[in-house]
């Protein structure tokens, strides 16, 4: 085989392999959109907080659009908001006999919050990204909200 005619062969196959990683990374990123990741608190390193067992989420929806739990690094930036919504749990007199109780009754303090007492507490939280975050297993958080709960003394 001539040496021109190798080298448009040994061309034609790097074309034809990277338009195949081309094609099957943006059809496992852009198949599917999601602005929010939920999961579990698992260190902070720096500004980085990482999450594990999460699922991406669409937005305005509480539903996973995905069946895989995946683990992400979070990217705390100066222009990151922290919310803290904390919840009141009922007292026994609330719940009553049967330890049954409507949720709504549960009274709900939305606070800011911060970075300094994320690093403190290990709590579940929901990040809002910047744009499709779908996939992505490293991204900064446009907004990080968590919970806490306040529990009766009774």
């Amino acid at each position: 085989m001539s040496n021109p005619k190798k080298k448009i062969i040994i061309l034609s196959l790097i074309t034809v392999v990277l338009l195949g990683l081309n094609y099957l990374s943006f059809k496992k990123t852009h198949n599917k959109f999601a602005t929010v990741y939920s999961g579990d608190f698992a260190r902070v390193e720096g500004n980085s907080i990482f999450l594990h067992h999460g699922a991406y989420r669409a937005p305005d929806s509480h539903s996973s659009i995905n069946a895989e739990l995946y683990d992400v690094e979070v990217l705390v930036t100066p222009q990151t908001e922290f919310m803290k919504t904390v919840w009141h749990w009922p007292t026994k007199k609330e719940i009553g006999p049967t330890g049954q109780f409507d949720g709504s009754i549960m009274k709900q303090d939305h606070l800011p919050g911060s970075f300094e007492e994320l690093k403190n507490k290990k709590l579940n939280m929901v990040v809002t990204g910047s744009g499709n975050i779908y996939y992505s297993r490293k991204f900064k958080a446009k907004k990080i909200e968590y919970y806490d709960f306040i529990y009766p003394k009774d």
